[in-house]
């Protein structure tokens, strides 16, 4: 993501900036955690990330390919938003999980293969919903199951990005400790993940970034690099700033190990 910019009206009539000239690369298989004050536009990079936001704009590309080449709804199979108030679809906890596949956009994605009960059971019984079957009522369920099987929704389909937006608000810690797992199984199979979070530390993140006055700055481990508008963090090169030279999950970061070299916020 180049150049993020995000304008919406003021209360004089005019407008007002949230941020702009934020750049951001991630990659699949790591987990970059995003922090700063209330208000500072936390929520709105994702949903611009998403292209659910019309005050906002950026130039974006996935796998290589620029995101002007799909419509919002075919960008969004892709890079998938939840947020921390879902909204369940459906009577039932089938009906809910198999939602996305009545869209007519998934008519056209050849790797849309719907989950048989057998795999939407499995995927219940992972995110420890045992108890939960496939015909009970969806909304009569706890806070803390009904997050799950809204996340459990969104990883179904297999998006390459998840933007998690705090949706592990106000759980209990056994609920919470349940989407940290899907989480993580879902980037250790190669989805690139985005959190907002105000929780401590989980130690899942591969990346700890904070937003605050348009800047997006890396606060890995113990080397802070600040990132103007031009994207480019404090003394890295280009080269160690590419998205390619991002550590494989489990190395230790260069934030971790005292050097500048693959860490980059941009």
């Amino acid at each position: 993501m180049r150049d993020a910019r995000c304008v919406v009206p003021a209360d004089d009539g005019g407008t007002r900036t949230i941020f702009e000239g934020i750049n951001l690369d991630i990659i699949g298989g790591h987990i970059t955690d995003i922090t700063g004050p209330s208000g500072c536009g936390k929520s709105t990079l994702l949903t611009t990330i998403a292209r659910l936001n019309p005050g906002g704009s950026a130039r974006m590309s996935l796998d290589g390919t620029d995101s002007t080449t799909m419509n919002p709804q075919q960008w969004r199979l892709r890079v998938a938003y939840v947020n921390q108030r879902p909204v369940l679809m459906g009577e039932t906890i089938r009906e809910t999980l198999l939602f996305p596949w009545t869209l007519a956009v998934r008519k056209d994605d050849a790797g849309a293969a719907r989950p048989t009960d057998d795999e939407l059971r499995q995927a219940l019984d992972r995110a420890g919903l045992a108890d939960i079957s496939l015909d009970r009522p969806v909304h009569d369920v706890s806070g803390g199951q009904y997050a799950r099987v809204a996340l459990l929704r969104t990883l179904l389909t297999r998006p390459r990005v998840l933007l998690a937006d705090e949706v592990d608000a106000a759980l209990d810690d056994a609920s919470d400790a349940q989407i940290e797992k899907l989480i993580a199984e879902a980037a250790q199979a190669g989805m690139a993940v985005v959190r907002v979070r105000h929780r401590a530390s989980d130690g899942l993140e591969d990346r700890l970034l904070r937003l605050e006055n348009s800047t997006l700055t890396d606060i890995t481990g113990a080397v802070s690099k600040a990132v103007g508008s031009t994207g480019t963090a404090a003394g890295t090169t280009a080269a160690s700033a590419d998205a390619g030279q991002m550590p494989d999950r489990g190395t230790p970061s260069s934030a971790q190990s005292g050097t500048n070299a693959g860490r980059s916020a941009r």
